[in-house]
């Protein structure tokens, strides 16, 4: 029997009851729950076997490392966000945290299915955002008219970005919708593999060619995530100091282990 039909399903050695299930244009969605030895209940978006994150309903907070390095590394560097844009909407996890922050929120998602199951499970609200658009990343910024504080690139095909997403042609046109000091924060899955570290140095190597080396940043827990910051002005430094506060006391420790891990720039 396929997991389609399944009322439960094995994930990291664990058993998930299966919550919904949505077909979608690009593939099965899932909605899994299940508690763990302390009784914390986690909710998880699925998109195949790709987490698209991990959440805890009873806090409304994130259990998924990757989307407080995203708002927390946009939030040390950028001046001020009162644009932003979110491509790849996931659990919807980052944009809310963006828009509680005041900022006016874009969102563009290619899957309408996504935005159902964030809307549903993940306390995101739509309305809540200046716009959500559903289409494709790129065709969005083609015709955008630019002036964002942020940009927040988390869209994943498999378990990389979308190969149209990261070429130096899109690097470019994120660098000209961004404000003179303002940032692309990006997430990749860097460093599980030689393979991944090997795209890591690549497009690493790119946003430095499109933004000059003192104006990327790559940050890393070790863990698997890498984050990529990079920006317009001449030499990019941290604004603000760090606070994870706001993030569910089990991820706090390896945020900070990100915020700690800088790379340097590949040789």
């Amino acid at each position: 029997m396929s997991s389609w039909f399944r009322r439960t399903i094995d994930l990291d050695h664990q058993r998930w009851e299966v919550v919904d299930r949505a077909r979608s244009p690009y593939g099965i969605l899932l909605v899994v729950e299940r508690r763990d030895v302390t009784g914390l209940r986690m909710r998880r978006l699925m998109d195949g076997v790709l987490i698209q994150n991990t959440y805890a309903p009873e806090t409304k907070q994130s259990l998924s490392v990757f989307t407080g390095g995203l708002t927390g590394l946009a939030r040390v560097y950028t001046p001020r966000i009162q644009r932003a844009l979110v491509i790849g909407l996931g659990a919807g996890i980052v944009p809310r945290q963006l828009a509680g922050d005041g900022a006016e929120v874009d969102v563009v998602e290619i899957n309408p299915a996504v935005v159902e199951l964030a809307r549903g499970y993940f306390d995101f609200d739509p309305a809540a955002m200046n716009t959500m658009e559903v289409c494709d990343g790129l065709e969005y910024l083609t015709h955008s008219t630019g002036g964002y504080d942020t940009i927040v690139l988390d869209a994943f095909q498999g378990e990389d970005s979308p190969p149209h997403l990261t070429e130096p042609e899109a690097l470019q046109r994120f660098q000209k919708c961004l404000q003179p000091d303002g940032t692309l924060v990006i997430n990749r899955f860097g460093e599980f593999s030689a393979k991944r570290r090997m795209l890591t140095r690549e497009l690493h190597r790119e946003l430095i060619d499109v933004f000059g080396i003192e104006s990327v940043r790559l940050h890393a827990s070790g863990q698997g995530n890498v984050f990529f910051v990079a920006s317009p002005r001449s030499k990019m430094e941290p604004c603000h100091l760090p606070d994870f506060s706001d993030e569910h006391p089990t991820i706090r420790f390896e945020l900070q282990l990100a915020w700690e891990g800088v790379r340097p720039p590949p040789e």
